[in-house]
């Protein structure tokens, strides 16, 4: 499974109706993706994410925001990481942040180096 088909399967957008009848759609969290050797990764594209284009209900990204890898991406990650992740003074913690705008095949890289999606782990939660 890449990530063109796991956003194709994640495709739920939810639409909540406010007392005065405002209605507002937003895509669901997608859930982590788990890959064939544990690491995991959160793997977000939306109207209010850190991706490219910032629209719900497309499975095309060309960016996408990333959080919380289990295992520290590579070094050219750097430069997509929030900041927000320093600890211990100057010591940052890679897999403690989010990266906005990370071009996919970046994402797809890291996925595959850690064996590609382990498709039944990553959806064996969502399921009813």
């Amino acid at each position: 499974m890449n990530l063109k088909e796991f956003f194709e399967k994640t495709l739920d957008v939810k639409i909540t109706t406010f007392k005065d009848g405002t209605r507002y759609s937003f895509q669901s969290v997608r859930p982590r993706i788990v890959c064939n050797d544990g690491t995991t990764l959160s793997v977000q594209g939306s109207k209010t994410h850190y991706c490219s284009p910032r629209v719900d209900q497309i499975i095309n990204y060309y960016e996408v925001e990333v959080g919380y890898p289990a295992v520290a991406p590579p070094e050219s990650w750097h430069e997509y990481a929030d900041g927000y992740a320093f600890h211990d003074g100057d010591d940052f913690d890679f897999t403690g942040c989010v990266y906005g705008w990370v071009p996919v095949p970046l994402v797809e890289e890291y996925i595959e180096l850690h064996g590609g999606i382990d498709v039944d782990k990553t959806f064996r939660a969502v399921e009813p």
